[in-house]
């Protein structure tokens, strides 16, 4: 069986999507099809860019900014994350369980 060449990535919450090679984040590929994202420090520490990860599987390195309970809640960096699969996720303010980062005020 032969890897897939692309994903279908869906962002729910906005009625768009795109393409992501295995090889590129979902930010990059969401740039690449002229979608933006919010996003800030693009290394996986500011959550700026995070997402709820409604179906299918992502491979995000560890270590990000997400604690436990994000990870456990679904939440995702697209800036990190990869698509194992197609994707469906849900970005923006309807996220939810972000708090403030521990050094800002």
């Amino acid at each position: 069986m032969q890897p897939a060449t692309a994903y279908r990535i869906t962002i729910a919450n906005r009625g768009l999507a795109f393409d992501a090679r295995p090889d590129e984040t979902l930010l990059q590929a969401a740039r690449r099809a002229g979608i933006a994202l919010p996003w800030g420090c693009g290394v996986g520490a500011c959550r700026t860019c995070a997402a709820r990860l409604v179906s299918g599987h992502i491979r995000m390195p560890p270590g990000t900014a997400l604690t436990a309970e994000h990870l456990a809640a679904h939440l995702v960096l697209p800036c990190v994350a990869k698509a194992g699969s197609d994707l469906e996720i849900h970005v923006g303010d309807s996220v939810g369980l972000l708090t403030p980062l521990p050094w800002t005020d």
